[in-house]
């Protein structure tokens, strides 16, 4: 369903969008990593469309789990997928695309509230990340 967000017809990306809502609604509280890591891909997409669609779903998904990723101990998912979906939101901020960093800075704002702390909780992670991502860039 979460490739259909890259499709060419707006008909396909909003059915493939409704889809991966509905099933975030599901599944969320009971196999989070199985939706966490498809959006999390999707999020580094070249496409500037698919990766806005993805960080509205990891938000719907953070939403979902009753905001467990930005507890202390989360209970749905583990700390290191916390801190990759904290990384990911943080890293988005600085998209390319102005649409897709508005809408991530947007999101960033309404999950975090103490940004020093977060960030100290995921440096590693964001270090990791970027690294990843530059040593992969095409």
């Amino acid at each position: 369903m979460i490739e259909g967000l890259a499709d060419d017809r707006d008909e396909c990306r909003k059915a493939s969008m409704r889809s991966i809502k509905i099933c975030i609604k599901k599944f969320a509280r009971d196999a989070p990593d199985q939706l966490v890591q498809p959006v999390l891909r999707m999020m580094f997409e070249d496409n500037p469309g698919v990766r806005m669609s993805s960080s509205i779903l990891m938000y719907q998904l953070v939403k979902e789990l009753e905001n467990d990723i930005i507890k202390a101990q989360p209970k749905y998912v583990s700390m290191e997928t916390k801190h990759k979906i904290l990384a990911t939101m943080f890293i988005m901020k600085y998209d390319p695309d102005e649409k897709v960093k508005l809408q991530a800075g947007t999101i960033w704002k309404n999950i975090v509230d103490n940004q020093l702390l977060i960030l100290k909780q995921v440096l590693e992670t964001l270090i990791r990340l970027v690294f990843f991502l530059v040593t992969h860039s095409s």
